[in-house]
């Protein structure tokens, strides 16, 4: 397999100042590799991306159904959210919904995980368990979560590197080709699934399609890119430089990494990614156009450079 890596330039005046270096992946949910660009099985932790995949634990659980979760609801509990009014809102509606408050969170309700953590808690009244630290891994609802998360992404659960994340709960180190098919899965659930696990695949992704807002925001990439595609493409962004997307119509999932973390550079990534897939129509490119290749701009406003992704993607027959 070739190792060119996806390099993404910060260009000011006649020279590239900072460079980039990252990984990319894209999967069907059986696990072929239909693309790649440098090392398609560099183990990192999914941070936030992997969000979607956990709120598969509680509705499985039935939890949709015992509390009749709106769309909103359920796309911030699969967000890093802004904070802004209408996810707090969201959030506490949820609280409500299983007697519980915003004391019961282990972050804070404006915290962008705190979507995330009311989960948690609705995953422990449907396993009727004391919700009491429910952020440590030795947790039945951590354990129950990192279950399904090992089954969905295909990873022997003796091999799940598991560490503690920045809003305290358990995070999890995987190849990003298994973040990839994991998101694969997500939108094209394989004949493998159960119903209720395909059931509640497909209940996060029209949810999202439904609230695209909900999951991350004003001025948000997530939001963004389910907004320009019209629902076709939904991703998911996580801290140091993680990035997931699924294509549910094309049974497509793909996973990126930037090597040293750098926000900056993971949009201009997973937006060429997506041009060189020709996945984004000329109108949708357009749209995205801030996210792929946003100028440098100093501190009087004036545009001094401009971030620049080179990736070449190598196909598999």
């Amino acid at each position: 397999m070739s190792h060119e890596q996806i390099i993404i330039h910060c260009n000011r005046g006649q020279l590239s100042e900072s460079v980039h270096l990252g990984h990319a992946v894209v999967t069907d949910s059986l696990g072929k590799i239909i693309a790649h660009s440098g090392n398609p099985h560099y183990l990192t932790y999914a941070r936030s991306t992997v969000k979607p995949l956990q709120v598969v634990s509680l509705l499985e659980a039935g939890a949709n159904h015992r509390y009749d979760l709106t769309p909103s609801e359920i796309a911030t509990v699969c967000a890093s959210h802004n904070g802004e009014q209408e996810h707090i809102a969201c959030v506490s509606s949820v609280l409500d919904k299983i007697g519980m408050t915003s004391a019961d969170l282990y972050c804070d309700i404006h915290d962008n995980c705190s979507g995330k953590h009311a989960g948690m808690l609705v995953l422990s009244t449907m396993l009727n368990i004391d919700a009491s630290g429910y952020e440590h891994i030795y947790h039945p609802v951590q354990r129950t979560i990192a279950s399904v998360i090992t089954s969905i992404c295909d990873i022997e659960p003796s091999r799940l590197i598991i560490a503690v994340d920045g809003c305290g709960v358990p995070v999890f180190g995987m190849t990003i080709h298994q973040l990839a098919l994991g998101f694969a899965r997500l939108g094209t659930p394989p004949y493998s699934f159960h119903t209720i696990r395909k059931d509640a695949c497909d209940t996060i992704i029209s949810s999202l399609r439904h609230s695209p807002f909900q999951l991350a925001g004003t001025d948000r990439f997530d939001t963004e890119l389910i907004r320009a595609t019209k629902g076709r493409i939904i991703g998911k962004m996580g801290a140091e430089g993680v990035y997931a997307f699924t294509v549910p119509a094309q049974n497509i999932g793909a996973a990126i990494k930037i090597v040293d973390g750098a926000e900056r550079a993971l949009y201009p990534a997973v937006v060429e990614v997506l041009h060189q897939l020709k996945l984004l129509e000329d109108h949708e490119l357009i749209k995205l156009h801030p996210y792929h290749k946003p100028n440098l701009i100093n501190r009087h406003g004036e545009i001094v450079g401009s971030i620049q992704p080179h990736c070449l993607l190598s196909f598999h027959a």
